[in-house]
């Protein structure tokens, strides 16, 4: 848990390399009093320089970036805007602090059946490809594409676990 200026500063010499860590996570009230930052309900880029360094970190050591919690867990609108910032910038989960949360973040870091549905066709389309690049639904695919289509198919085998 990166919870200090200096954490961040030594993000990249920490042992997350070990085999034993498998993820790195946001601790945003320590790290918010350490950067004299808000705590609270900062806007969402006002972490974003930090949650980007996490994110390289963890993608270097081959483990999750896991966002910190959602401080205001009653206002369930903002904390599924702050859900689906993360989602989409490539954190790979959140940490709750409340139960009225986990709907919320189990619906942004999952993939969706559409996208689920989408992945296993860019997949197989690919598998039986005898060229290194096909087309599914009059899109390009390559290796990167299909490489993105295994992360969905990831994502819903995890929340399959839960």
């Amino acid at each position: 848990m990166i919870e200090s200026a200096r954490g961040l500063r030594d993000l990249d010499t920490l042992p997350v390399g070990s085999r034993r860590a498998t993820a790195i996570i946001l601790g945003y009230a320590d790290l918010g009093v350490s950067l004299q930052r808000p705590v609270g309900r900062p806007a969402a880029t006002t972490w974003l320089a930090v949650q980007d360094r996490l994110l390289v970190s963890a993608r270097a050591h081959n483990i999750r970036a896991i966002d910190g919690p959602w401080f205001d867990f009653p206002d369930t609108q903002a904390c599924d805007a702050a859900n689906a910032h993360a989602a989409g910038y490539g954190l790979d989960n959140r940490w709750v602090i409340h139960p009225s949360q986990i709907n919320g973040v189990n619906a942004a870091f999952t993939s969706s059946p559409d996208a689920v549905n989408r992945a296993q066709r860019i997949v197989d389309a690919f598998e039986r490809a005898t060229d290194a690049v096909v087309a599914v639904d009059a899109t390009m695919v390559d290796k990167p594409v299909v490489d993105a289509a295994r992360l969905v198919l990831s994502k819903k085998e995890i929340a399959e676990t839960r």
